[in-house]
């Protein structure tokens, strides 16, 4: 927690207990304490849906669109669910670079470099929620020529 003003605090969560509408309880020192009813939601897990394209080369470089679904069932309740910003996403073991948040259950990111054959899909919001994507995107070898017909 960072004391910013008499009526300003900045308070930061890496990992909330629960999902939905949470209360925002205030306490200070001397026992005053205020009560804000809902002030923060807390989202579902994130469940990925599609990623596009599904391909690309070992270099990487291939520009990829995530999407998740917009809500989730948790604890047989539906809650939000959502990208947001400093989400990350790894394709293997490699994180992908330019990862762009475009709404809240889609966002964009280009892959990295990578050995031939498919990996898993992993998306990490900043509060620790993720998912998997096993066999997500197959990394293509380079061509190679083999045989001209006809050589001339």
């Amino acid at each position: 927690m960072n004391f910013i003003s008499s009526d300003k605090l900045e308070v930061l969560s890496t990992k909330l207990f629960d999902v939905g509408p949470l209360d925002i309880i205030v306490s200070n020192p001397d026992g005053q304490r205020d009560i804000f009813p809902d002030g923060v939601t807390s989202l579902a897990p994130l469940k990925i849906k599609i990623i596009e394209p599904t391909s690309g080369g070992l270099s990487g470089g291939t520009k990829i669109k995530i999407e998740c679904e917009l809500t989730v069932e948790f604890a047989r309740s539906v809650f939000p669910s959502g990208f947001v910003d400093g989400v990350e996403v790894f394709v293997g073991e490699a994180e992908a670079t330019d990862v762009t948040v475009l709404s809240s259950h889609i966002i964009t990111a280009i892959t990295p470099a990578n050995n031939s054959g498919l990996k898993d899909l992993v998306v990490v919001n900043p509060d620790g929620s993720e998912d998997y994507f096993n066999d997500a995107f197959t990394y293509n070898p380079i061509p190679t020529i083999t045989l001209i017909k006809p050589n001339n």
